[in-house]
């Protein structure tokens, strides 16, 4: 089990993470990222799973600079999507580098996102001092797929469309726009 631990972003903000530590030798460091829904038990699961797996696994709480402490329920997409319009992806981003700098005290470092989270990762991957991103259904990246990655070594982007991709009749009904989403792995180095 983790326990909850304060960052502080270059900016002097402070923010609220889920740290999982492992029992052993560390073998990297992984910075989970959350949904619209903040951190819940399932992405603290998540972060004590890598823990278990050898990994020192951080969750920033990513809407503290809007409402600290925040947890919501799956049903509350709406204000989830509030809360996620509100940030500035500069903000962001300095609030993942301050968990991938905790991170990073276990060797390399890998940002994995969920949703929202998964966009984030995929941000980090231009905007942060990482080894490897990985982003599950991220579909806000095609905001900033013309972004060069920081990371050493190939990127992967596996999409179902281009770039300036149409509505697609047979898309995922899931997707609220009728997007297809794409699935993005950038990785550099193996962790």
């Amino acid at each position: 089990m983790g326990e909850t631990i304060e960052l502080t972003a270059s900016d002097g903000h402070n923010l609220s993470a889920y740290r999982a530590d492992p029992d052993g030798t560390l073998k990297a460091g992984v910075v989970i990222l959350q949904e619209i829904f903040g951190v819940t038990n399932h992405i603290q699961a998540v972060a004590d799973e890598y823990a278990a797996r050898g990994y020192l696994a951080i969750a920033p709480a990513m809407f503290d600079r809007i409402q600290p402490g925040v947890t919501l329920d799956y049903t509350a997409i709406e204000q989830g999507r509030g809360l996620m319009m509100q940030l500035n992806l500069d903000n962001a981003a300095q609030d993942m580098a301050a968990a991938a700098s905790v991170a990073r005290t276990a060797g390399k470092v890998a940002v994995i996102g969920y949703c929202w989270g998964g966009a984030m990762a995929d941000l980090a991957a231009c905007r942060i001092n990482i080894d490897a991103a990985v982003a599950y259904y991220g579909r806000m990246i095609v905001e900033w797929l013309d972004h060069e990655t920081s990371l050493p070594g190939d990127v992967s982007l596996r999409r179902n469309r281009p770039a300036d991709s149409r509505r697609d009749d047979r898309a995922d009904q899931s997707s609220p726009s009728g997007w297809r989403i794409p699935h993005v792995s950038r990785c550099g180095t193996r962790l």
